[in-house]
């Protein structure tokens, strides 16, 4: 009998899709694009805190701008005279903008795409639009890779994972400009790392296996701020690991590490650019003094648009310029109903460690709506 490799089956999948997204997705069609090729920008030349460089008067390169899609929609969204036109926008040192970046995030998420700029950018003077196709190209490769280690660490799971990796959200955030495909590989992974040490039935961790575990629990921290949600899945794994050899401390150093990072960095990265009504101290305040106007916002959100977020959930493009044939939106979810009931390998995890595992689930969820409500709803209104 053949031996089943999903890890392998899905890195093809995502490479072939990834690929063929990268190429016919306009530049700066995805969510953000704009914003990250600006950051990543300001890190190719040195500058490793958002806007730092960028928050002086004309320093961003105007072709990075002139040629997204965003600012010109209703060209055509890909056509040889089209392409031709853009491969022609060079950085040009005499041709420079004003420009604030909203992409905030730790610079580890950028520093690959950074140094490709650098080379690839001021250096060799490649046209913008083969930056962009370059640049896609990394995200790709760094989510294949990490979506290889996921489905290979996992004891079991494997299709289900794998499956959730080549959701359509996921392929065309990993195939763009964003950091979003660490940000759901990293995620990923860490969680493929947990499942593996709660299932095993060894008496104890391996060097390799704590330094792994301490890495990405360290990784989480320099991710988007929910990421850090993700830790309380370490209750899953059983106490005997900890108690041997005193592997809690550096487990616990990198935990409270983690839970700090994203702390330390806000106070790196203050807002530049005010949003009226936005004033998260007071949304904070209200939550404790007032929390049923939370929950009040929270109802009203999802009983207006839980269709709209399940569909999000399957995949859009970005800020919605074309649609994706209905039948995707039928075809993923009956894909992963049926990867979750033909798994080969039996789930090993206690009944303790499953209600766990999907309390952790249900917390996250939570919590990105409590932050949405706190960081980005305007004081008053009665939706998230």
């Amino acid at each position: 009998m053949t031996k089943q490799r999903p890890e392998v089956f899905f890195s093809i999948l995502i490479l072939i899709v990834g690929m063929i997204l990268v190429l016919i997705t306009p530049a700066g069609a995805n969510f953000d694009e704009e914003t990250y090729m600006a950051r990543i920008w300001e890190m190719a030349l040195g500058h490793v805190i958002p806007n730092s460089y960028l928050d002086g008067p004309e320093r961003l390169p105007s072709g990075f701008y002139t040629l997204s899609y965003r600012r010109h929609i209703n060209l055509p969204a890909m056509d040889i005279e089209t392409i031709n036109q853009q491969l022609n926008v060079k950085i040009d040192d005499y041709d420079l903008m004003t420009y604030q970046t909203r992409a905030k995030y730790f610079p580890t998420l950028f520093m690959v795409q950074a140094a490709v700029m650098r080379f690839f950018g001021p250096h060799l003077r490649y046209p913008i639009l083969i930056l962009y196709y370059l640049l896609r190209f990394s995200y790709l490769l760094i989510y294949c890779l990490l979506i290889f280690l996921t489905i290979k660490a996992l004891p079991f799971g494997k299709w289900v994972f794998g499956t959730l990796a080549v959701f359509p959200m996921c392929l065309i955030q990993a195939a763009a400009v964003s950091a979003d495909s660490l940000i759901i590989g990293i995620s990923f992974l860490f969680i493929a790392r947990v499942v593996r040490l709660a299932s095993t039935e060894k008496e104890a961790f391996t060097k390799k296996e704590l330094i792994i575990l301490c890495l990405l629990i360290l990784a989480l921290g320099t991710l988007k701020p929910n990421a850090i949600f993700l830790l309380p899945l370490l209750i899953i794994i059983p106490f005997r690991f900890l108690k041997n050899n005193k592997v809690w401390i550096p487990i616990l150093i990198a935990t409270l590490t983690s839970v700090s990072l994203p702390l330390i960095w806000t106070q790196f990265t203050p807002e530049l650019i005010e949003n009226p009504g936005i004033e998260p101290a007071k949304q904070l305040a209200i939550l404790f003094t007032n929390p049923q106007i939370f929950f009040k916002s929270l109802w009203v959100m999802l009983a207006n648009s839980l269709p709209i977020y399940l569909h999000q959930v399957v995949g859009v493009a970005g800020y919605g310029y074309w649609n994706m044939p209905g039948i995707i939106y039928w075809l993923m979810p009956a894909a992963l109903f049926l990867a979750l009931f033909s798994e080969p390998v039996r789930v090993t995890l206690t009944t303790r460690q499953r209600i766990i595992a999907g309390l952790v689930a249900f917390f996250n969820l939570f919590m990105v709506f409590l932050i949405f409500y706190v960081i980005i709803t305007p004081v008053g209104v009665s939706r998230i």
